[in-house]
């Protein structure tokens, strides 16, 4: 399945790029609305922390762009190694937070690609794909587990700035997406209504699985 997705996805960004990032901000920014109705009840927001949260996104950004958080050396190296536990430290703490996924995080930091080209390779049995893979997933599993921790602690003590932080991160990486557009949009009458069609997809398919979750959760 996973293997699947990632063809799907890469096939999606050869062709149709800007269509598919403007499909990923409907999902996330229609997310929003959700989030604070689930999240935000008898909370106050925290103008403070939502600034900062805005704030490390676009600075991750900045590195992206100047081409810092890309320099790992070569791709058999002990950096890359530890830079691919990092990138599954990010990507399975963000799979904690609401609102976030571990692919547009990857998108952010301009990694995608790479991470998706590993998972897409994974039936070439090459022994050094694996690694790389399984080292990944290794980072992945710590993000997730020690996020889980420190999330549930902080959603306890301080949920209205906590929420207010991870507003900011969702907002933030939605809107900076198409800065990582490997060709540049030309916004012609038929480009921009299929961005814009391609927009309110992501935010029906993200209401109607709000609408089934709910009816589940009520059964």
């Amino acid at each position: 399945g996973l293997v699947a997705f990632a063809k799907i996805l890469g096939f999606t960004l050869e062709h149709i790029e800007a269509e598919t990032i403007f499909f990923f901000m409907g999902l996330i920014l229609f997310s929003i609305p959700i989030i604070v109705r689930n999240e935000m009840k008898d909370q106050k927001f925290n103008i403070v922390l939502f600034l900062i949260g805005i704030l490390i996104i676009g600075i991750l950004e900045y590195l992206n762009i100047k081409g810092i958080t890309g320099k790992t050396g070569s791709e058999n190296g002990i950096i890359h190694y530890i830079s691919l536990i990092g990138l599954g430290l990010i990507g399975g703490a963000s799979m904690i937070f609401p609102g976030i996924s571990g692919s547009m995080v990857m998108l952010v930091l301009g990694k995608y690609e790479m991470v998706r080209s590993y998972i897409d390779k994974v039936t070439s049995l090459d022994i050094n794909i694996y690694i790389k893979l399984a080292v990944f997933a290794v980072g992945v599993l710590l993000g997730i587990v020690l996020s889980a921790k420190i999330l549930s602690s902080l959603l306890k003590k301080h949920k209205g700035k906590t929420i207010s932080l991870i507003l900011g991160f969702v907002i933030a990486s939605a809107l900076i997406l198409p800065l990582n557009l490997e060709t540049p949009i030309r916004f012609t009458t038929e480009k921009t209504c299929g961005l814009l069609v391609s927009f309110i997809l992501g935010g029906i398919l993200i209401y109607y699985l709000d609408k089934l979750e709910n009816k589940n959760s009520e059964k």
